[in-house]
Formats: structure tokens, sequence, C-alpha cells
């Protein structure tokens, strides 16, 4: 009960200390910021609502109109205090253009029929940054100072799992990466809200591991849950859930702790990440309607129910529909390659142990075999949650918006071949 009450603590405190910095960055001057939008006028004329770089996949495509969006609550100046304009978060909507054009006419001051709709369910944390960042930069400099954060993360995620060992974990969380398209991230801050977050909780796991372990992983991914609350318009969250925790159980093993029950440890984390995140979510709704006329509590539940409510297609055909996104020749060779690596490796690292002798053969083997049947069903778990979600959630978010939920298969691609990797049982 403790290390519970321990966790609400941090999920309560974090989420209004986000909300202050949150608050203190609608305090900054808009004018230089809707230059830079003008500026990078041309950026998105060019790109459109929903551009795709790559022709043919689905997987390559942006949402434009949210980036719009969220650049528009970014350089919104009409009137109304920074707490307020915090809360509501206003985007700009200009009568007969699509988003993100009516962002970018009003950053030209065009003569427009411009209206501010409210749009204020999710916290937007992003637009804090993105506020902060105006101040110096147009949208293609952030995108490159994106795309530098974004590599220097992977390369350091990728030396460290090289110097503890984990160079069999490399390939999955590789299939996963690629899987959610790292271009994509790079180019789309509002992926990148996702992205971000889990490429720096990994990080925190591998080289932090011990203090993580001291604080208590049940804190921590309460902690997780709370900042991709803040963060997250609900696009792939989930891969701040399923990575890290595929990530804790390579960790344990290195660091000497396979006896932990890593079945337990998954189901444990993962409800403190889902709590976490409905909690600090539910606080937005809370000080909204406490603070503004707007009713956020009744707004949330009438969206979910409309998402939940759009039953254009039965659950398999929604799930086969996310699915069907990465079933194309690039990735199935991937994942080819990717099994008979795995294999390979796992066939030679059982030639290396060849001929090693096994002390308390009866008792050492009995309890590795426990232990590996324990993390396979926590991998089938993790695996399993994407699917659990989009069911969870409706046609409003896995059918209509299939083309960014179905990132979250990495998780799912990344577990199983960890399953591929680890289902034997062996003594040591």
């Amino acid at each position: 009960m403790r290390k519970v009450l321990r966790s609400l603590c941090f999920v309560i405190v974090l989420t209004l200390v986000n909300f202050g910095l949150l608050v203190a960055t609608f305090c900054l001057p808009v004018s230089e910021m809707r230059e830079n939008i003008a500026r990078s006028s041309e950026l998105f004329n060019y790109e459109g609502t929903y551009p795709h770089w790559d022709t043919g996949y689905k997987s390559t495509k942006l949402d434009g109109w949210t980036e719009g969006a969220v650049y528009g609550m970014a350089i919104y100046e009409e009137g109304g205090s920074p707490l307020t304009n915090a809360i509501l978060m206003h985007y700009i909507d200009a009568e007969g253009e699509q988003m993100p054009w009516s962002m970018t006419n009003y950053a030209n001051h065009a003569d427009k029929n411009y209206s501010f709709p409210v749009y204020g369910r999710y916290w937007y944390g992003s637009v804090g940054i993105i506020k902060t960042l105006l101040l110096l930069f147009d949208v293609g400099d952030i995108r490159m100072l994106n795309c530098i954060l974004q590599i220097t993360l992977s390369i350091l995620i990728l030396i460290k799992m090289i110097r503890l060992g984990l160079d069999d974990r490399i390939i999955p969380l590789a299939v996963g990466i690629m899987i959610i398209e790292p271009l994509s991230m790079i180019m789309c801050l509002t992926y990148s809200s996702d992205y971000i977050p889990m490429l720096l909780a990994v990080l925190t796991i591998l080289y932090l591991y011990e203090y993580v372990d001291k604080f208590g992983w049940m804190e921590f991914f309460a902690v997780l849950g709370a900042v991709m609350a803040f963060f997250s318009m609900l696009s792939f969250p989930l891969i701040a859930l399923g990575i890290p925790l595929l990530v804790k159980i390579w960790c344990d093993s290195v660091y000497g702790n396979r006896h932990k029950n890593e079945l337990v440890d998954t189901i444990v984390c993962s409800g403190a990440w889902g709590i976490a995140y409905g909690i600090a979510w539910g606080m937005k709704w809370i000080i909204g309607t406490v603070f503004t006329d707007f009713d956020f509590i009744g707004n949330a539940f009438n969206q979910a129910t409309g998402y939940y409510g759009e039953a254009e297609v039965t659950v398999i055909e929604r799930l086969f529909k996310n699915v069907r996104v990465i079933i194309k020749w690039p990735y199935l060779l991937m994942f080819i390659i990717a099994i008979v690596i795995i294999i390979g490796m796992r066939v030679r690292s059982r030639q290396v142990n060849t001929g090693k002798e096994v002390t308390d053969v009866t008792t050492g083997l009995n309890n590795e075999i426990l232990s590996d049947v324990k993390t396979i069903i926590a991998y089938v778990i993790i695996a399993l949650m994407p699917f659990a979600m989009m069911i969870a959630l409706g046609d409003g978010y896995a059918n209509t918006h299939y083309w960014m939920a179905y990132k979250q298969l990495s998780i799912t691609a990344c577990a199983g071949l960890c399953i591929i990797r680890d289902f034997r049982f062996k003594g040591k």
C-alpha cells in the first residue's frame, strides 16, 4: 500500500508541475512564434493535411491535421489568460480552409473568417515545448533538431546495449522501431510526443537500471504513465509501456536479477502505468472543468462514447486492418531476416555452452525452467497489449485512425521475436 500511495503522489505532483510549466509558456510573447510559423508556410503548403512520404504505404502517413492544430495552439493570441488558454487549447480554423492552411493563414495575418474552437481534452504538453522552440526556430529547424535528438538517443541506446551484452536483443528492438517508422517520427511532432518519451524511458532503464531498481519499478512506470498522459495525444502511447517493459526484462537478466518474477512485475508495472495514465489525464478534465466554463468531463465521455460507438466493422476486421499495414514485402523480408539471425545466434550460443559443467542439476534446472516459463508468459502478455487496446478503444481509434494505431504492433513484433529467442528449457 505504501508503494501505491507513493506512486500516486508522484503522479499527482508531477502532473501539477508539468501543468505549471505549460501555463508559464503561455506567458511568452507570441509575435516571434507567429513569424517563425509564417516563414514555414511553404513547408505546410507543400505537405498538405495527411501527406505520405512513400506512395502506397500507410505506415508513412503523417498527421498533418493535428500538427497544424498544435502549431495553431502555440501561436493563438486572441485574448484570455495564460491559465485558461493552457487549459482550453484553442486551435485555428479558417472558413473554407483545411488544416493546416488555416493556421498558416493566421500566422501570415491573412484576411480570413477565423474561429477558435476548443480542443482541450488532452493536456497537449508538447505545445509548451513547441512555443519555447518557436521563439528561436522555424518549423524546419525544429524538425532538424528533432532528427538530431532522436538519432542521438538511438545511438546511445545501441551503444549501451552492446556494452551490456544485449547484442541478441538489438534485432527485436530494431524491428520494433522500424514498424514504428522512425522517419515519420522525425517529420511529425505529434508522433514524437509518443516516440521520444519511449526512447528516454529505454535509455533510463539501460543507463540507470540500478537506481531505478532501488526507486521502484511500480513507481517508475507510474511516472512514465503520467508523462505519457501529459504529452501524448492518443496516437500510439502504448509503445512507452510495452517497449520499456521488454527492456526491463532484458536488463533484469544482465544485472543478475533472473530470480525476479517477470510475470508479476509485468502485470504490476502495466497496471501502474495504466492507472497513472488515467489519473493524469483525468486531472486535465477536472482542472479544466473547475477553472473554465467548459465541461471537460462531459466532453471526454461524449468523445469516448462516440469513438467506441463507430461500429463500422467487426473486431476481427478492425484488428486485421491494423495488421495489414505491415503486410508488405519489405516488412515481411525484415521479419524473415530477423528470425534467421536470431535462430543463428541462438544456435551459436548453444554450441558455445555445450560441455559446460552444470551443478545442482535438479534444483537449478527446475528453477530456471520456471523462471523461463514466467518470462515467456510475460512476453505473451506484452505482445497482446496492442490488440487489447484496439479492442477496448473501439472503431474511432483502431479503425478510423488505424494508420497510426498500428504502430503499437511494434510491441507485438519485438515481444514475438524475444519469444523465439528465449523459448527453451536449458540449464547453464
